[in-house]
């Protein structure tokens, strides 16, 4: 066997170790060229551009305008059906597809005269859960905080124009039908607060929770406001308990209001008793927490009662005629559900401020959606002032729960807790954070807010992830110092002369 074809013969070349990144760098070829995934490699680094505008409104626009569309599409429908079964003439279609769209809204109407900004609820919340349901699907996945700024301007610039549109649409028709322009500021004021509290609703909780991160602000904020979501949910379902008694209790009354009308009006009625219904949840919160709900000169609270004539609807024939001395006991209301929402999550003392500033501002909105103007009575709805007790049943309930819960805490470590060690370290306190969680951590130089980037890492996945940092992998076969360090300009092929074996 010769030489050549012996396995033994000469010695063998060392593969040469490339630095990082140069992988895909033909460095033994002549000419010194990328190879072909070398070029598609670079191509693509090149290709990452920032997205613009357009895409981010090719994004996101979709999310609002298809539920929109539907919107308007089943407005225009239901207003030809009203004005082909009413024998009207199909010159007020325009002015019908207007007002549909300020109802759908709870926006304020004007007719004969008369203002109306008291209106049906039910359809509006249906609404807004639908616009949240779709921004929840929208910012599920990684968004940065120039799509979010995109988002809302198309969840709160989209139904903005439409309200300006039927606006529009109703100064046209206000010559020949007897219609009014509402309050524009109020009309698109409205709009505002409605849509935009449906995107802040679809926002989960670990997106405000980065976003906080981002804006220095301290992320107990985003606990203590849901833990305000839930205490007036719970509010408003033990006040809506209260209403369906009192329907039951003046069974007679609501029975009575029902006589005067045909099949197709008691029908009618009733619908719209249903879609008023969250209407008198909330005014019925203004009532157990010791405000009044007002209609005209009457008023009603559980300390006393002065009725006006009412019209014949089934919830106003449930308001009582005088106050029941048990009625009192109604106050318990607000303290119960204070306390199923604070048993969640006890707040620290330094944090129950921002909880009932929470329950305030809320409250706030919930009481301004379901006052204004209504007819002939004029000022309808409970008072503004109503927030200011809810907000007062929050902090008593807030205070006694943290303040026993802060001493329960101090006398179990004083009797439970071992006697610390001179010698131990105590732990940073950025290990934990002021809402019991585990602090997250922002590259400053970004500016994308991400879900999966706010999950908190389990203790295993962090040892798994240091272990290679702390020892690096190194091959024990040969001495990397050893090694010929290579550049990615150096000739390869110059000491290959010296590696050949002889020649017979």
């Amino acid at each position: 066997m010769s030489k050549k074809s012996s396995p033994s013969s000469g010695p063998t070349r060392r593969k040469r170790s490339r630095p990082a990144g140069q992988s895909g760098v033909a460095a033994s070829r002549p000419g010194g060229g990328f190879r072909s995934g070398a070029r598609k490699s670079a191509a693509a680094e090149f290709d990452q551009a920032p997205p613009r505008f357009s895409s981010k409104m090719r994004t996101f626009l979709p999310v609002v305008l298809v539920p929109h569309a539907v919107a308007v599409v089943a407005i225009i429908s239901v207003s030809l059906v009203v004005l082909l079964s009413t024998s009207t003439t199909m010159v007020a279609l325009p002015a019908t597809i207007a007002m549909g769209w300020l109802l759908l809204n709870a926006l304020p109407v004007h007719g004969a005269d008369l203002d109306f900004s008291v209106l049906p609820l039910l359809p509006a919340l249906l609404f807004a859960w639908v616009i949240a349901v779709r921004v929840r699907r929208a910012v599920r996945h990684r968004v940065s905080l120039a799509d979010l700024g995109v988002l809302f301007v198309c969840v709160v610039g989209i139904p903005s124009l439409l309200t300006l549109t039927a606006a529009a649409m109703l100064l046209d028709a206000s010559e020949v039908f007897d219609v009014g322009v509402p309050n524009i500021a109020v009309a698109v004021g409205k709009t505002v607060v409605l849509h935009g509290s449906a995107m802040v609703l679809g926002m989960p909780r670990k997106l405000w929770r980065a976003l906080c991160g981002r804006m220095g602000l301290p992320k107990w904020l985003v606990a203590q406001a849901i833990t305000a979501l839930y205490f007036l949910a719970a509010v408003v379902v033990l006040s809506a308990v209260v209403v369906v008694v009192s329907l039951f209790v003046h069974h007679a009354a609501v029975a009575e209001s029902l006589a005067g009308y045909s099949s197709a009006g008691v029908a009618a009625v009733v619908g719209v008793c249903v879609a008023a219904f969250p209407n008198a949840a909330i005014s019925a919160v203004a009532l157990v927490s010791g405000s009044e709900f007002q209609m005209g000169s009457g008023a009603v609270s559980v300390f006393g009662s002065t009725l006006v004539p009412l019209p014949p609807i089934p919830l106003f024939a449930a308001l009582p005629q005088s106050a029941h001395p048990a009625g009192v006991a109604l106050l318990v209301i607000p303290i119960v559900a204070a306390m199923i929402a604070v048993v969640r999550r006890v707040p620290r003392l330094y944090q129950v401020p921002g909880l009932v500033g929470f329950v305030f501002v809320f409250s706030m909105v919930l009481f301004q959606a379901t006052s204004g103007q209504l007819g002939v009575y004029g000022a309808t709805g409970p008072r503004l002032i109503s927030s200011v007790f809810v907000a007062a049943f929050m902090l008593v309930v807030a205070v006694v729960t943290s303040g026993v819960t802060a001493v329960v805490r101090r006398s179990r470590s004083r009797v439970d807790a071992p006697t610390p060690s001179p010698f131990a370290e105590p732990l940073p306190a950025a290990e934990v954070g002021d809402d019991g969680e585990q602090p997250q951590d922002f590259e400053h130089g970004e500016v994308e807010v991400s879900e999966e980037a706010t999950e908190e890492p389990e203790p295993e996945a962090e040892e798994e992830e240091e272990e290679p940092e702390a020892e690096p992998e190194v091959d024990s076969a040969e001495d990397p110092a050893d090694e010929p360090e290579d550049t990615p300009n150096e000739e390869p092929v110059e000491d290959e002369p010296e590696d050949e074996p002889k020649q017979d």
